[in-house]
C-alpha cells in the first residue's frame, strides 16, 4: 500500500469515528442509546469481537475510564486512535514525513509473524468470549 492510499483511507476511517460518535453522543436518531450495525448481532443475537465499542468510547468521553474497559477495551484503543491518529497524519502532512506510514508498516509486519499474530488472535478471540458472556 502507498503512503498517500494508507493516509485518505486512515483520514476517513478518522473522519467516520468522529462522526459515528457524534451521531451517537447526540442521540440524532433519536433512539435515546447507541446505534447497533453489527450485522452478526443483529442477524443471529450474538455480539461481535467489537459490539459495544461505541458505548464504550462514549464512557471514555464522559470520564468513565473503568466503566469503558469493562464495556468493551477495544474502545479505549479506538479512542485513542481517534486521538493520535489525525495529529500524526497531519504533522506528517506539515512537515512532509512518512513517521505513520513506516510505523504500519512496521506494525503490519509484526503482526505476520506466527506468535504474535496468534496471541493478537487470541486476545480478539477472549474479548468476543467476554462479550458473548456480558450479552453486550
Amino acid at each position: 500500500m502507498t503512503r498517500n492510499k494508507l493516509y485518505m483511507i486512515m483520514s476517513f476511517l478518522a473522519a467516520a469515528g468522529y462522526a459515528w460518535l457524534f451521531v451517537n453522543l447526540f442521540h440524532i436518531w433519536g433512539n435515546g442509546g447507541s446505534v447497533s450495525l453489527c450485522p452478526l448481532k443483529n442477524a443471529a443475537g450474538i455480539p461481535c469481537p467489537s459490539c459495544g465499542t461505541t458505548r464504550s468510547a462514549m464512557l471514555i468521553v464522559e470520564g468513565d475510564f473503568a466503566g469503558a474497559i469493562m464495556v468493551n477495551p477495544l474502545g479505549v484503543l479506538a479512542v485513542a486512535a481517534l486521538v493520535v491518529v489525525p495529529i500524526w497524519l497531519l504533522k506528517d502532512l506539515a512537515t512532509n514525513t512518512s513517521g505513520f506510514f513506516y510505523f504500519y508498516q512496521r506494525a503490519e509486519n509484526l503482526l505476520r509473524r506466527k506468535y504474535i499474530g496468534l496471541v493478537a488472535m487470541g486476545l480478539i478471540a477472549l474479548n468476543w468470549i467476554w462479550n458473548i458472556y456480558k450479552n453486550i
